[in-house]
């Protein structure tokens, strides 16, 4: 080992896989960070035969569970002094309330405090890389209102509750950490990309079934493939084109104007705090 190491939120499936599977096919050491040991370890064991040049590293964690997350970072950081790519990418979609063991909302508990507190806590390792972070964001963050309540009934689901809206919040605060991520690290060095990869035909969307998650699976011919967005993915982690694109959302390859929300600076740095607060 001594090449560079990159660790993959969400790696058993989706978008997650195929980024993790670009990265090892380009001769990385990757970390799959995964729910399911099952499928975690059939992964690992499909990547390990088909690029037997890298190294591929299983590590277990639910992210709707913070303690798991916190275990799961101080187990890679025992292992890796220096990590050069971290793609935060593990997310999901509930139709109906649900309440993390943690009392958050889950949708933004895994989308968003759960990379929120993975990311921090890997810093250690990240600084000594200058290492590049994606963020996997959506052109969903466009429906979010983070201004409609505070922030932290927000995050708790104390609000009127709407599945879509939620998903929505969540890849605006995506958004909003990566660019207050990158402002606060780049004095280390850390590169921050928020990516839009299209929309996947994913697991994501076999999560619930409601009317809506119905629907949008009769268009899932038509949904840019998981090995394709996986690609976007590793391309965002890698390629030297957005190595001075710290603070960028890109849209599959391109940079493009987020919403205005995503540019307020005062919204980062109020959901910067009140996240560091109730995650402490």
């Amino acid at each position: 080992m001594g090449g560079p190491v990159a660790v993959v939120t969400g790696a058993s499936s989706g978008i997650g896989r195929e980024a993790a599977r670009a990265l090892a096919g380009r001769g990385l050491s990757v970390v799959l960070v995964c729910r399911d040991r099952a499928k975690g370890e059939a992964t690992r064991e499909a990547m390990a035969r088909e690029s037997p040049q890298s190294a591929v590293f299983l590590e277990l964690a639910d992210f709707s569970s913070l303690p798991e997350v916190r275990a799961a970072a101080a187990r890679i950081l025992n292992r890796f002094p220096a990590i050069n790519i971290l793609i935060d990418n593990a997310g999901t979609v509930r139709s109906r309330l649900e309440i993390t063991p943690d009392g958050f909302e889950r949708t933004l508990g895994v989308n968003h405090l759960a990379h929120f507190v993975f990311t921090r806590a890997l810093l250690p390792a990240l600084r000594p890389a200058r290492a590049r972070v994606v963020v996997v964001s959506s052109e969903a963050h466009r429906g979010a209102a983070l201004r409609r309540a505070p922030l932290e009934q927000i995050l708790r689901g104390s609000t009127e509750y709407s599945g879509l809206r939620a998903y929505a919040d969540s890849k605006l605060a995506n958004l909003l950490f990566a660019r207050e991520l990158g402002r606060r690290e780049a004095a280390h060095g850390l590169t921050v990309v928020a990516i839009h990869p299209g929309v996947v035909a994913t697991g994501i969307w076999n999560q619930n079934q409601d009317l809506i998650s119905r629907t949008v699976r009769l268009f899932k011919p038509f949904m840019v493939s998981s090995r394709k967005g996986g690609g976007f993915l590793a391309d965002a982690a890698t390629s030297p084109r957005f190595a001075n694109a710290s603070g960028e959302y890109v849209d599959k390859t391109k940079p493009r104007r987020p919403s205005d929300a995503a540019h307020d600076s005062a919204l980062a740095a109020e959901l910067w705090e009140t996240s560091a607060r109730l995650t402490a």
